[in-house]
């Protein structure tokens, strides 16, 4: 009997420890049990949503509605909580919820969601959110920002472009190897800006998932082909030189969006042009594989640091250093890459050696198969 007392009050101060702590965080908390029914509830959480003590006993999903950004409620089956109780697994993203009042905005948070396991047996779940409307605002202000000022930067720049090229061509009469050279500068460094605003256009689209995907027959092989007429004064410049490989008897055609292949390869294409050196070479190649195509682009220059290799896809990601050999560029290119065949449903990988250059491979699947290409890790 006193061994039971002493278990009963042990398990009490147990349950006083747990309530005090879950009480106690700062962020929104809400506890499950096995069927996704409330159990308990925070104060941050009920201040949050609007909702109190009246809501425990009914299910999670329903009392809390996830929505998307156009503020149609989210599947069930799609909310992170029910991927939890498939998986056993913790998960974290970003969520949009409806608030009690229809009136108030929607709340945009940070969620994690963790199974509560006993016995190998999910039997509940905590689910802790963190309020980031007002980084959501922010995010906001600044894609509009950079929208507005891309499209007003973008009208003059294009006739500066566009008049210096006519200039060079022989529009206007010949011109002496000067002129030329002060032209070829206004023109690289026109290009130059105009691929800053349409880097920070592309980031802000696949940021809001606003990026259009329009799956048509798309020749590879004529992508390649057009790629050295996009970077010829780059190429030009350097005297590197630029041959596509692929076997023109063969034409690589498949289903997917020339669009977004054509600045996946052009992005990669003059990411390889800025870190190889005068006088290098490009080499690109496209063959047929058996979910659509493969693209490899390799070129002989610098290669990249065994160290730095797992960041070169990440926003703004520029190697220490690097300036040395190159002070252009805004490490946006491969991001914009990684977005973009994310859309497509493709994927990438390289291998490189410090000194001697890089080679990225692409899997680009024909749509039509209805595949999503990964390599494995």
């Amino acid at each position: 009997m006193i061994q039971i007392t002493k278990d009963r009050k042990v398990l009490a101060i147990r349950h006083a420890e747990s309530e005090a702590l879950f009480t106690s965080i700062g962020d929104g908390a809400i506890s499950t049990d096995g069927k996704g029914n409330i159990t308990r509830i925070n104060k941050t959480a009920g201040e949050l949503l609007g909702i109190n003590n009246d809501v425990i006993g009914l299910p999670m999903c329903e009392v809390v509605v996830a929505v998307d950004d156009n503020n149609n409620k989210i599947p069930n089956s799609d909310r992170p909580l029910n991927k939890v109780f498939k998986d056993k697994k913790t998960r974290s993203q970003k969520m949009i919820y409806r608030r009690r009042r229809q009136t108030d905005p929607l709340l945009h948070v940070l969620t994690t969601v963790s199974p509560i396991i006993l016995k190998n047996k999910i039997i509940g779940a905590i689910i802790i959110f963190k309020d980031v409307s007002d980084d959501y605002k922010i995010e906001q202000m600044k894609n509009d920002f950079i929208s507005l000022a891309s499209h007003q930067l973008r009208t003059p720049l294009t006739s500066v472009i566009t008049y210096s090229h006519m200039l060079l061509d022989g529009y206007m009469g010949d011109l002496d190897e000067g002129q030329r050279n002060f032209i070829k500068t206004i023109v690289k460094s026109s290009n130059r800006m105009n691929g800053v605003i349409g880097s920070l256009m592309d980031i802000s689209k696949i940021d809001n998932g606003a990026i259009k995907f329009n799956p048509i027959l798309t020749d590879i092989t004529q992508i390649l082909e057009g790629v050295v007429h996009e970077n010829r004064i780059e190429l030009e410049d350097k005297n590197i030189t630029y041959t596509n490989s692929s076997d023109k008897n063969n034409r690589c055609v498949i289903l997917n969006d020339p669009i977004l292949l054509t600045e996946i390869i052009n992005n990669l294409v003059s990411n390889a042009i800025k870190y190889t050196p005068k006088g290098g070479s490009i080499t690109a190649k496209v063959e047929h594989t058996e979910v659509g195509a493969r693209i490899k682009i390799t070129d002989n220059g610098i290669g990249i640091q065994p160290k730095h290799q797992k960041q070169i896809f990440n926003k703004f990601f520029r190697a220490p250093g690097i300036t040395k050999h190159e002070t252009e560029g805004s490490g946006l290119g491969l991001y914009i890459v990684k977005g973009f065949l994310d859309i497509i449903g493709g994927d990438i990988r390289f291998k490189s050696e410090e000194g001697k250059g890089t080679t990225f491979e692409l899997i680009i699947p024909n749509i039509s198969t209805g595949m999503k290409i990964k390599y494995e890790k």
